[in-house]
């Protein structure tokens, strides 16, 4: 992980110091843009236990809680003539840090209840780790004369995660400090996720942009769900 954080760091500094040059239309790299920013964040996974179908939900603490986050968009592809509608490859990375376990309302819930009330509190565990989206994206776009530029988007392409950590399960969702916790470890490259977003960039190109996405994903003892919605803040340098 500091590897990673330390080439984005030093990606952004490149790509600072370079943002105010006059792009060249022959450049590989023209039409591409990066977006180093904050994200205030919810993002939860659910754990279910194959083996008893024991099942538990970990999350940020807050509805947002901020994280750096990092992201690339690629040359559009315009499909109406003017713009309007496009084809972009989008991706996104952000760190993994949960550490409040949800505890159902009702303990009558099962694993495949959905939209069950309740609370999140520190139960002593934790997930730590990164996560990564890259997504072929539909993208509606509308410039706003001199006031910037509105736009949504629409994929579904690959997530990619790494993480670590424990998690306490039990039956109805009731986890308590003190009850054993189950140790687990996931890394993947090619889950299938979907994503979509909304956003506003600026004239001097500052974004904001509120996302959601999610995916399922299983290894040989646990299945997994991921679920996020994000507001991200930042500047967007664009080549």
């Amino acid at each position: 992980m500091k590897s990673r954080l330390g080439f984005f760091l030093l990606l952004i500094t490149l790509l600072s110091t370079s943002a105010n040059a006059e792009p060249d239309p022959a450049a590989w790299y023209a039409g591409f843009s990066i977006t180093p920013g904050v994200t205030f964040r919810h993002l939860g996974i659910k754990v279910i236990r194959k083996q008893d179908n024991y099942f538990g939900n970990i999350s940020n603490q807050a509805i947002v809680s901020p994280a750096f986050s990092l992201n690339i968009n690629s040359p559009q592809i315009n499909l109406t003539r003017g713009g309007g509608i496009a084809l972009q490859l989008q991706t996104y990375t952000s760190f993994i840090s949960l550490d409040h376990q949800f505890i159902a309302d009702d303990p009558g819930v099962t694993a495949s209840s959905e939209g069950n009330m309740g609370t999140r509190i520190d139960v002593g565990t934790s997930l730590d780790g990164y996560y990564s989206y890259i997504v072929p994206a539909i993208k509606f776009e509308s410039t706003l004369s001199g006031l910037g530029t509105l736009s949504a988007s629409l994929g579904i392409g690959i997530w990619s995660t790494r993480f670590s950590g424990n998690i306490i399960l039990t039956p109805n969702e009731q986890p308590a400090t003190g009850l054993p916790a189950d140790n687990i470890r996931f890394s993947a490259n090619d889950v299938q996720a979907y994503m979509f977003s909304l956003s506003y960039r600026t004239t001097g190109n500052w974004l904001w942009m509120m996302t959601g996405g999610g995916t399922r994903f299983a290894d040989a003892s646990y299945k997994y769900k991921a679920e996020e919605v994000s507001l991200i803040v930042g500047k967007q340098f664009i080549f």
